[in-house]
């Protein structure tokens, strides 16, 4: 059987630290509230069609479903960065009271991982 490299398994000390890679941009930090918006009018707009009615058939409609669906959304949001912050941290605090069953994993050097190559001519 062949191992994936050990690449696919990072050290499990720093596996939830945060990546200083990462930079939020503004589609992802507004995302609950872009969803809500474009959910909550097409979600009106839809009725409105089927309906057999203009799709600005009563416009002051469209604010309590944008509300709606951006309030729901918002929150739904908070409440899985409540509950993936906190599954994260319950990890975080097992690894640091059993770091013997994490061990970090063995460095391999790309020499390891190639096989000899002879050109064939």
């Amino acid at each position: 059987m062949i191992e994936p490299p050990h690449a696919l398994y990072p050290d499990p000390q720093i596996l939830y630290d945060p990546d200083p890679e990462i930079t939020v941009n503004m589609i992802t930090a507004n995302g609950p509230i872009l969803g809500g918006v474009f959910t909550g009018a097409g979600a009106y707009a839809t009725y409105n069609w089927a309906r057999g009615r203009p799709l600005r058939a009563s416009l002051p409609v469209y604010i309590p479903w944008i509300l709606g669906f951006t309030g729901t959304f918002v929150y739904l949001s908070k409440l899985f960065k409540q509950y993936y912050s906190r599954r994260d941290t319950i990890h975080k605090h097992y690894i640091k009271l059993h770091p013997e069953l994490f061990p970090p994993p063995p460095k391999i050097l790309i020499g390891d991982i190639l096989e000899d190559w002879g050109p064939t001519r």
